[in-house]
């Protein structure tokens, strides 16, 4: 008898041992494990399947709500108005850039100032303003004012006058900063 290193074997025992055995073992395993795998990958997949399809119904209900709700009336009607306001919106942006001038002019003139003509061009963003001022000193606060103001882009005065009663009459050309137009200062 031979000897060997495995109690209770020989080497007969080796011999007959094939790998041919252990491959088709192995294979046999490997595809138990795939097929395992497969029917657990199917089984997450109804069950995900069957969460979407509850989560589509309860969508599909939700929508059907809403739009159960919905004024289809009103709907049309902003549709329609919608080139209504398109139309209208360069009127209201002039209103708005003009009453923001009003603004300027309020919180920036001296109550000693007094003017007579307004007039303001959108497009340049510039305000003619014809006036009289109590006297001298005023006219030159005002001027200061005006000049410090961090929306007034370009200033010029012009017809000054000397009237009987101390008064200062003149005019004024007010380029304003086309961004501020639309913000409040």
């Amino acid at each position: 008898m031979a000897l060997s290193l495995i109690p209770g074997s020989s080497i007969e025992n080796k011999k007959k041992f094939s790998f041919e055995k252990l491959k088709k073992e192995k294979i046999f395993q490997l595809l138990t494990a795939i097929i395992l795998f497969l029917i657990v990958v199917f089984i997450l997949l109804n069950i995900s399947k069957a969460i979407l399809s509850s989560s589509i119904v309860n969508l599909e209900a939700e929508i059907a709500k809403i739009d159960k709700n919905r004024d289809t009336a009103l709907e049309s009607e902003i549709k329609n108005k919608i080139e209504v306001i398109k139309k209208i919106k360069p009127l209201l942006n002039s209103h708005r850039k003009t009453s923001n001038v009003f603004g300027l002019i309020e919180e920036n003139v001296l109550d000693e100032i007094i003017f007579s003509d307004f007039n303001f061009d959108v497009n340049s963003s510039m305000v003619t303003l014809s006036g009289v001022a109590a006297n001298s000193y005023y006219l030159i606060l005002q001027d200061s004012m005006f000049r410090r103001s961090p929306v007034v882009e370009k200033l010029e005065i012009s017809g000054l006058s000397l009237l009987e009663n101390g008064e200062v009459s003149f005019n004024y050309e007010v380029t304003l900063k086309p961004d501020v137009l639309f913000s409040k200062w």
